[in-house]
């Protein structure tokens, strides 16, 4: 699957970016990002933009069905890859159940 401007990515690969946001830049073990850059992007909306108004939630889309979301407060990560999922449906579940 090609997400963003020719980055080709796995559903698998894309969910471990969630759960490296989600652990504040960390993941395996390993610290990837400051946790200063994890607050800067989610803060800015550099990749992750806020889904719902609950403040822990953000999702960021891609070509061809792609999502990403992920949850700080509950841990959660999604990841998509679907050519005609309705994502606005899934958004709206998410945005209201995953509190």
């Amino acid at each position: 699957p090609m997400g963003a401007t020719g980055m080709y990515i796995s559903t698998e690969d894309m969910a471990k970016l969630g759960v490296m946001y989600v652990q504040r830049g960390v993941y395996d073990g390993k610290r990837i990002l400051s946790e200063a850059a994890v607050d800067e992007v989610l803060k800015r909306g550099f990749e992750l933009h806020p889904v719902g108004d609950s403040g822990f939630a953000f999702g960021k889309g891609g070509m061809r069905g792609q999502f990403l979301y992920i949850n700080k407060k509950t841990k959660r990560v999604v990841a998509i890859h679907s050519c005609d999922a309705n994502l606005d449906e899934i958004l709206g579940y998410l945005a209201e159940n995953d509190r």
